[in-house]
């Protein structure tokens, strides 16, 4: 999962550098930026329409914040905007969350500083086993012997089923039956405390 994080906190703020490691903890790949230091050295690597998760952070939102926001909604991006419990909304963002289409993307959380990571994890945990993880954009490379090759060969014209699909049912299959995955994606967005 590639992230990007905004943050108009300073770089010492203990929620964001406790979000930023959260996210690498649970293996996302993260881009951050801040309203006072640039984007992150991987950003140049990655290019923002790889992006499948915004996530902005800080005690209002700025102008930086107001752009990725509609930036991520034109994209049809999921947004998680984290505002500090009793912060008034700007209009353009109050106008946004009553939009049928842009509600649907745009994830609007209030914390108090004891419970900010408990919202970030609550929102990958909506999404993250389902809809980024089930895109079949991951390219893998897999050498084989002639015989399992013949073998594919055989079980795709015997069940009129691609080779590549007939691979991924069959390891979907296996991860659905093992215990031990199961375990620890029932865990993977936990906050540990």
């Amino acid at each position: 999962m590639h992230i990007y994080f905004y943050s108009n906190t300073s770089e010492t703020d203990q929620n964001s550098q406790q979000i930023l490691q959260y996210l690498r903890r649970v293996g996302a790949t993260v881009i951050s930026e801040t309203s006072t230091k640039k984007i992150d050295s991987l950003a140049g690597t990655l290019p923002m329409d790889k992006v499948d998760v915004m996530l902005i952070y800080g005690q209002k939102l700025d102008a930086q914040a107001g752009y990725w926001l509609a930036w991520a909604v034109s994209k049809n991006k999921d947004v998680l905007c984290l505002l500090p419990e009793g912060t008034k909304l700007d209009a353009a963002l109050e106008h946004l969350l009553t939009d049928q289409v842009a509600t649907k993307k745009l994830h609007l959380a209030r914390y108090q500083s004891n419970d900010v990571l408990e919202k970030v994890s609550n929102f990958l945990e909506t999404f993250g086993q389902d809809d980024l993880a089930e895109l079949y954009n991951i390219k893998y490379t897999l050498r084989l012997s002639r015989k399992i090759n013949e073998y594919l060969d055989w079980k795709s014209e015997s069940t009129q089923i691609d080779k590549a699909t007939w691979l991924r049912q069959n390891i979907q299959g296996l991860m659905e039956a093992d215990k031990d995955w199961q375990k620890y994606l029932a865990t993977k967005f936990k906050v540990k405390k």
